[in-house]
């Protein structure tokens, strides 16, 4: 509590006076916002939030915002001359498919009360990218078909995931993919097969977090 005093000095016709009364200072609201984002696995998002005084729409800077995705923290970041504070955030497979709480806490201080916001992540599925290698060999040998298969928004490789292998658009085999992404399948060539030039499809039939892709670039050239 402030007092606040006012005097009146006087003059030739009018006696001094004075009148003082108490001021309660209190803590102003603020509004802390975020805006809703959008992305998939491998993708760099920017999360954004905003700290505004109400009594004045005055934007405060220099404070910490708490960003949380589902209520758990994933960090802290200061807002600027503009009262924003963004985060980069890498979205991963720790969360689920579809919509999440994203939130940002403003703690308060000794001038302004604390405050939340709250608006949503939503995470869909990633685009991959397959790549089938050309190969070639005769009748009744054995060859390796390899194919990849990575992440397409950051090139990711990804692991323990089955491509299927087609000659000719018919399935010869599958094979699973390693820390390089890199997937293997050994082919016999069969007996009687007919020599020239022939297509190889390596496809990819998606995931839970992953999009389908496939490849028929590659070719087997039977000798």
């Amino acid at each position: 509590k402030y007092t606040l005093t006012v005097s009146f000095a006087g003059d030739s016709l009018f006696n001094p006076s004075s009148s003082a009364s108490a001021i309660k200072i209190t803590q102003a609201t603020v509004k802390a916002s975020v805006g809703r984002v959008s992305g998939t696995p491998g993708e760099s998002k920017r999360l954004t939030a905003t700290l505004i005084r109400k009594s004045d729409s005055a934007l405060l800077s220099g404070v910490d915002l708490t960003f949380k995705i589902d209520g758990d923290v994933i960090g802290v970041r200061t807002t600027d001359g503009t009262g924003k504070a963004v985060f980069l955030y890498m979205v991963d497979e720790t969360l689920s498919l579809g919509t999440h709480t994203l939130s940002v806490d403003y703690a308060g201080d000794s001038n302004h009360k604390a405050a939340s916001g709250a608006n949503t992540l939503t995470i869909g599925q990633a685009v991959t990218k397959t790549t089938a290698s050309s190969a070639s060999g005769k009748a009744n040998r054995t060859i390796t078909l390899r194919a990849k298969l990575l992440r397409r928004t950051d090139g990711t490789p990804l692991v323990n995931e089955t491509l299927h292998f087609q000659i000719d658009g018919v399935e010869v085999g599958t094979g699973l993919t390693d820390v390089t992404g890199l997937a293997l399948l050994t082919y016999t060539i069969p007996v009687g097969a007919t020599p020239g030039v022939h297509p190889i499809t390596a496809l990819f039939n998606g995931a839970v977090f992953y999009l389908a892709s496939s490849d028929s670039r590659a070719t087997l050239t039977i000798k």
